[in-house]
């Protein structure tokens, strides 16, 4: 963690850092979480100056996020759960975003469109195409994670950059996800 609260991890250990609804982190837990936090971020390659965006409620993992950001260098832009799509691909595309950490909600079609900045024919395409693995036959019962967000920018910006197909795309994506995985490995 990062120098200034080193201190107090030594020396409360084992009280309470943080309490929320789902129960009690200590000063310890909240270290190693931290820590495991900035090693996730830094093999995914953030580096010092990028921005991290975090759309989370009032929970331990903002505290983490937080914290991961000020031990990372990287800088932190929370967001308002309760914004609209539009309101949030506002801010990833200002901030010129890294990394977004979001709650496992789920977002329908139309809503995933508009965060990820693409229009709902491009949706279709990419999950037809096998890139997103949604539940359900019909658009309209398809539901995306958080986590999805990330891969549909990556995606995007490759087709724009590179024009690459979808399952071109996605492939090179897998492949450096896989590349960060094993680094952190044998690191």
């Amino acid at each position: 963690m990062t120098a200034l609260l080193a201190d107090v991890v030594a020396a409360r250990r084992d009280e309470p850092a943080v309490i929320d609804e789902r129960g009690t982190t200590t000063w310890a837990e909240l270290d190693d979480r931290v820590n495991r936090l900035v090693h996730a971020l830094e093999g995914r390659g953030l580096r010092v100056g990028d921005t991290v965006v975090a759309m989370l409620g009032n929970q331990l993992e903002m505290i983490e996020v937080t914290l991961a950001c000020a031990h990372g260098g990287w800088l932190f832009v929370p967001l308002n759960w309760h914004w609209v799509a539009r309101e949030v691909a506002y801010v990833l595309d200002d901030a010129d975003t890294a990394a977004v950490v979001v709650d496992e909600q789920w977002f329908d079609r139309g809503e995933f469109a508009a965060v990820c900045g693409v229009s709902l024919e491009w949706v279709s395409v990419h999950v037809e195409a096998g890139v997103f693995d949604v539940p359900g036959d019909e658009p309209a019962r398809w539901q995306f994670a958080g986590r999805d967000i990330r891969r549909a920018r990556q995606i995007k910006a490759l087709e724009r950059d590179f024009d690459a197909m979808p399952e071109l795309a996605a492939l090179v994506i897998d492949l450096q996800d896989e590349v960060a995985r094993l680094r952190r490995l044998l690191a």
